[in-house]
């Protein structure tokens, strides 16, 4: 690499992670398309025009992966907060109940 110029270096180093990029991104989207499409096969009760519907909903999902994991886990922590927040209220209730009971 001594004899290319500063450029060349540098577009090549982007080019690099640029592949290295696009090895990642193919690598979690086989992945997730195989996790989904085993989960798929474990529920034969779909009619036809359903498994076509989740055939197309896979396929967007794999490919905007990068949008829709964080969306998906954003959603999972705020219910999970909500439940959280139930149970704390929840208690609280029982609490002042008891408490007027004495």
């Amino acid at each position: 690499m001594g004899f290319l110029n500063p450029f060349s270096r540098s577009k090549l180093i982007g080019q690099l992670i640029m592949m290295v990029l696009l090895g990642v991104y193919l690598s979690v989207a086989c992945k997730l398309l195989h996790t989904w499409l085993k989960a798929f096969q474990q529920t034969p009760d779909l009619a036809k025009d359903q498994k076509y519907l989740c055939g197309i909903v896979f396929a967007i999902a794999t490919v905007f992966w990068p949008i829709i994991i964080p969306i998906s886990y954003l959603e999972k922590c705020a219910k999970r907060q909500e439940e959280l927040n139930k149970v704390s209220i929840n208690q609280i209730q029982n609490h002042l109940v008891c408490d007027l009971h004495r």
